[in-house]
């Protein structure tokens, strides 16, 4: 018998949102199950795409999920196997497995009372394994950064009695997940099938969870463009050197070029970079041009001229070849 166990805790003060568009939502091309024995592919969702226009309200009109006038997503909440997609009331198909980015379980309990000692029909009955007893394990979740608009989400017990969800079952794990109760503090992942149960919409059965990962560091990308020049002596070309923005990186830049050959050489080219200070804004571009200058005594020769650009603690670097030539 699973041992019962609740957590819940107090709502704070509700953050309004607009209601969501009602597009059907497809599955990704991208996203895969983490749970082995769902072979579905998943659809990305919010919580407001689940309630669809009742939102923060729960209301079976109104949702893609919606089937006809009193069901809404899988047929029955106990498969084993659910159908990966839906027709829905205004006939189009939606996929029925989810997962939902940045939520926070508010409330979790163990044992919700509705407990049993076999397998649904819809999975062939029979007594569940050495004649245990589960009990479906409940919960409800929030998006990050607000206290309204729930669903309510559920480990079956079928689901644990077949070992597909379990306290070994690392990616469906029943009872790690309590540690992760929270009024928002952390954040998580989850994979499931929607389904309309009677009042409200729920993830049920509750297929995968993890910690929402951390996001990519702030960073920036450096290139030059064109990166291979050619010169005759007493001459000069540019090239012009581009740094771009990753996840937010935005500060001041300072750039600086060196130049470097495998071949002898006497005389060399002089390059420069300007502007030398740069500002990359977030999510944006700057940009300065390489001057590569020759004089009629520069030795003919390959060289490789390299760009540095230093933001913060983050330095990258390019390089230019640039070939030069008698005339």
């Amino acid at each position: 018998m699973v041992l019962a166990l609740a957590a819940s805790l107090v709502l704070l003060s509700s953050v309004s949102s607009s209601a969501p568009d009602q597009t059907a939502v497809a599955a990704s091309a991208t996203l895969t199950s983490w749970n082995p024995n769902v072979s579905c592919s998943p659809s990305l969702v919010t919580v407001a795409d689940i309630l669809g226009s009742a939102y923060p309200a729960q209301a079976l009109a109104g949702s893609q999920y919606q089937v006809n006038s009193t069901d809404g997503g899988i047929p029955d909440k106990r498969a084993l196997a659910p159908p990966c997609t839906i027709t829905n009331i205004h006939n189009q198909v939606v996929s029925t497995f989810v997962q939902v980015n940045g939520v926070y379980l508010y409330t979790y309990t163990f044992d919700s009372g509705d407990c049993s000692k076999g397998f649904k029909a819809v999975n062939g009955g029979g007594r569940y394994p050495n004649n245990q007893t589960f009990c479906d394990n409940v919960g409800d979740i929030h998006a990050v950064g607000t206290t309204n608009g729930y669903i309510h989400v559920e480990f079956d017990q079928d689901w644990l009695a077949k070992g597909f969800c379990g306290s070994t079952v690392s990616y469906c794990n029943n009872v790690t997940i309590a540690n992760e109760v929270s009024t928002g503090s952390i954040s998580l992942d989850l994979q499931g099938f929607v389904y309309w149960d009677e009042n409200h919409w729920e993830l049920h059965p509750l297929a995968a969870w993890r910690l929402t990962p951390p996001p990519p560091p702030a960073d920036f990308s450096i290139g030059a463009s064109p990166s291979s020049l050619t010169v005759t002596v007493s001459g000069s070309v540019v090239s012009t050197i581009t740094l771009t923005s990753l996840n937010g990186l935005s500060g001041a830049g300072s750039l600086s070029a060196s130049i470097s050959s495998s071949d002898l050489v006497l005389v060399w080219p002089t390059v420069a970079v300007s502007p030398s200070s740069v500002t990359l804004t977030a999510n944006g571009t700057a940009t300065s041009t390489l001057t590569v200058s020759t004089s009629l005594l520069t030795t003919p020769a390959t060289y490789t001229v390299t760009v540095t650009a230093t933001i913060g603690s983050i330095t990258h670097s390019t390089t230019v070849t640039v070939v030069v030539k008698v005339l």
